[in-house]
């Protein structure tokens, strides 16, 4: 009884059966939605990271980019599996981000994000000595720049998206 059946018209249907996940997520998504999440996410995130590298490599030292890729990876593995898993959530956020990506002509959003995450790892910018920030200060900074930029991303998405529905 996995496919719709013509003897029970109240037969529930087979998303709503699946017990693999909560009843809550099991509506069904287009996998062409889910498709074209993965691939906005695959560009928006380094379109997103230009404006933030940028800054970083002027104050990294050459050990702290151990740092910030397994950093990215993560954000980026996050992403994949908010795409696939909570579609609706990672549409707000490749709407959002598109958002963010184009503040990078006037980074004054990035620039918060960073002096946010300096502030709270404690870090402090060698302007005369050159690069400072070692692997794990570059983890961590890295880590919290993107989650106060996703933040944005899924506020102005929400905004966007209900803006959307209000006019429709």
């Amino acid at each position: 009884m996995n496919g719709p059946s013509t003897d029970n018209p109240y037969q529930a249907p087979v998303e709503i059966e699946d017990q693999d996940r909560p009843a809550v997520q099991s509506i069904a998504v287009d996998d062409g939605i889910r498709r074209n999440c993965i691939f906005a996410w695959s560009v928006i995130l380094p379109i997103n990271l230009i404006v933030p590298g940028l800054i970083a490599m002027g104050m990294l030292a050459p050990t702290g980019w151990i740092g910030v890729l397994p950093a990215v990876l993560a954000i980026y593995a996050i992403g994949l599996w908010v795409c696939y898993r909570h579609t609706n959530l990672a549409v707000r956020v490749t709407i959002g981000g598109s958002i963010v990506a184009f503040f990078q002509f006037v980074p004054i959003l990035h620039l918060f994000a960073g002096i946010v995450g300096f502030e709270v790892v404690g870090a402090t910018f060698d302007h005369g000595g050159g690069p400072s920030l070692g692997p794990v200060q570059a983890f961590a900074i890295t880590l919290i720049v993107a989650a106060i930029l996703l933040t944005v991303s899924v506020v102005i998405g929400a905004i966007l998206t209900y803006i959307k529905k209000r006019m429709a």
